[in-house]
């Protein structure tokens, strides 16, 4: 379904399906009620369908729906699970910022005021963002291999109590388990078609270009056709210590350890036949040899007329949806 077809035609109304994370942090402090998100939209004139179970239940269900878009109230890995599985469907995703953190709903360019993101969504424009591969998995932001995934792991274990002593502990263990991954070779060649091979026990894969600040998140430019590979090969924990000042101070690229290219396609291989993976936060146990690969233009996003999105600013985008008067 493209832009133009999510437009009102001889009086329609635009039709949502509504996922929503109850356990999301702006339904668990309790500020609204489960109807708000709901009557913002049908204030605008869109009709909504409010969908009901766990995520993957509500994300079957909206696979299946004739709704003209797809509307998604919760945090950054109820945001990514439900943009990844309409990736290529080309069904407009609307979002409601719901989470602690909503760095993707930023990175996007959606307000993070809750009722001004579903005014968006009333009179936005669909914007169009690449998506990423790897494997079997689809990631809209950052793909990591190796130690980030594995801490990633643990820290999931510890959610809602990752207190000081915790916080510590996983440091510790990150200093004390650097050299424990499997190195990984990435076969590739680089945006220019010069064949490249890669050999580390971390990589991050972020789609769009990044040059500057890495942690906490990859900050990506205004850029789109392109993945970016980061070949992080710390051996010790004074390594790390010292990659993670640099990443923190915006100048990881530039240390002797890091290596960055500009991709569009790979192949990741390694001597076993699995390894851990983080993609946009979620962990994962991936297949080896696992392929990465660009998708372009794959993620139609809603935003504000006026925003500017970090990625993916679509020259064409049209009205996402013009609601019956």
């Amino acid at each position: 379904m493209c832009a133009r077809q999510c437009q009102r035609t001889a009086g329609r109304v635009t039709k949502a399906v509504l996922i929503t994370n109850p356990n999301s942090g702006a339904h668990l402090e309790g500020a609204e009620n489960e109807n708000v998100v709901r009557g913002w939209l049908e204030d605008g004139g869109i009709g909504v369908t409010a969908l009901s179970g766990d995520i993957p239940q509500q994300i079957a269900e909206s696979q299946q729906s004739d709704a003209d878009i797809v509307v998604v109230d919760g945090g950054d890995g109820t945001i990514s699970a439900v943009i990844a599985a309409h990736v290529g469907s080309g069904r407009p995703i609307g979002i409601i910022p719901g989470g602690t953190m909503n760095l993707l709903a930023a990175d996007y360019g959606v307000p993070l005021d809750r009722h001004v993101a579903a005014e968006a969504i009333h009179h936005g424009h669909v914007h169009e963002f690449d998506a990423g591969r790897l494997g079997d998995r689809v990631f809209l932001h950052t793909a990591l291999t190796g130690l980030p995934a594995r801490l990633g792991v643990h820290r999931e274990h510890l959610r809602g109590r990752l207190g000081f002593i915790d916080r510590i502990r996983l440091g510790m263990h990150a200093l004390g388990t650097v050299g424990r991954d499997q190195r990984l070779l990435l076969e590739t060649d680089d945006s220019d078609g010069a064949a490249i091979d890669l050999t580390s026990g971390t990589f991050a894969f972020v789609v769009g270009a990044v040059h500057g600040a890495i942690l906490p998140r990859p900050q990506r430019e205004q850029e789109t056709g392109v993945l970016t590979a980061l070949s992080i090969d710390a051996r010790s924990g004074l390594d790390l210590a010292r990659l993670t000042v640099r990443g923190a101070l915006g100048d990881l690229a530039d240390d002797a350890l890091v290596t960055r290219r500009m991709i569009h396609s790979g192949t990741l291989k390694g001597r076993r036949r699995f390894t851990h993976a983080m993609l946009d936060g979620e962990g994962v146990r991936l297949a080896l040899p696992a392929r990465l690969e660009l998708l372009p233009h794959a993620v139609k996003v809603i935003v504000p007329p006026a925003s500017a999105p970090a990625l993916g600013d679509s020259p064409s985008a049209e009205p996402a949806a013009t609601p019956a008067d």
